[in-house]
């Protein structure tokens, strides 16, 4: 070949690798909108962190038509993002095909783990998610679906899991904000007996995560009975509590507001200036001492 030659065959190929890019670059432009109705959807549908595990179930043109359009295997984003589109418009049997090859080939973990084994736990494909659900490190899947912070997904999380300690401590909030106590305790209950949450043999502070840590449930539990009005037990899942997390933050808090339904007021008073002193910014606590304060005619320091 001669030098001409030669440099026809680098430009042709130069030229080759520029429109490739540039036509990977229009396609990933073309994505910029239907990414962003996504976003808004999930965002608008009070979905948290991990947005779309929640699900939104809108449907607008533009997502139906990202569900339907022809992605190559090779594309791995667009499929990512075309799953996306299908679980936000509600056709999870076509997001659950697309969300197949992403796990196969560990794309986006655990995200697309969870994302499928959820979707296959909707539809009862109860072998193929557990399947699914052992492809996530350590457990991160469990993480993201309580996270989500639904019911659906914590209970998703919680038999996926085999009763794992965060989706249980997660079902408990959920139906102690929904106002239903008596599960509540026994999510609560189901958390401790968790891996991790057996309180004989725990030391204090040894469970790292302070969402689902010992002190935590045992706290909310305490919390619960308050509001039952059985304070001998709220009394002692308190002291639990303390006992395993000297330094949790609500604990102390509960003690005082045990001890003024008690008529312990300079006890409460003490407890909460105590806790002020080490939380500075703990304003349930100031709020709380004020009305001790303004309760006993000590305007001012109220």
């Amino acid at each position: 070949m001669t030098i001409q030659t030669h440099r026809i065959a680098f430009a042709l190929g130069l030229l080759a690798i520029f429109l490739a890019g540039a036509t990977k670059l229009l396609t990933e432009i073309a994505r910029v909108p239907v990414a962003l109705e996504l976003g808004h959807a999930a965002g608008r549908h009070a979905a948290s962190d991990p947005l779309f595990l929640a699900g939104s179930n809108v449907r607008t043109p533009r997502l139906e038509g990202a569900c339907a359009e022809q992605v190559a295997d090779k594309d791995l984003s667009g499929m990512y993002l075309t799953a996306l589109a299908c679980r936000t418009v509600g056709r999870g049997d076509l997001a659950i095909a697309k969300l197949r090859v992403l796990t196969a080939v560990r794309f986006r973990l655990p995200l697309s783990s969870a994302m499928l084994a959820l979707e296959l736990h909707r539809k009862n494909a109860v072998i193929e998610a557990a399947a699914v659900w052992q492809t996530c490190p350590a457990d991160a899947c469990e993480e993201l679906l309580t996270r989500s912070g639904t019911i659906e997904t914590c209970s998703a999380a919680a038999s996926l899991s085999n009763g794992g300690r965060r989706a249980s401590f997660c079902m408990g909030e959920l139906l102690r904000h929904e106002g239903n106590l008596d599960e509540a305790m026994t999510w609560f209950e189901r958390a401790l007996k968790a891996p991790g949450g057996d309180i004989t043999k725990e030391a204090p502070s040894a469970v790292a995560d302070p969402i689902s840590s010992t002190a935590e449930i045992l706290y909310r539990m305490g919390e619960v009975e308050f509001v039952r009005g059985r304070l001998e037990s709220s009394w002692r899942f308190t002291i639990a509590a303390l006992q395993h997390d000297p330094n949790h933050y609500w604990a102390p808090f509960q003690r005082a507001r045990l001890l003024a339904r008690e008529g312990r007021a300079r006890e409460a008073i003490a407890e909460l200036l105590d806790l002020i002193k080490r939380y500075p910014t703990h304003g349930a606590a100031m709020l709380n001492l004020g009305n001790l304060y303004e309760s006993h005619g000590d305007l001012s320091a109220a």
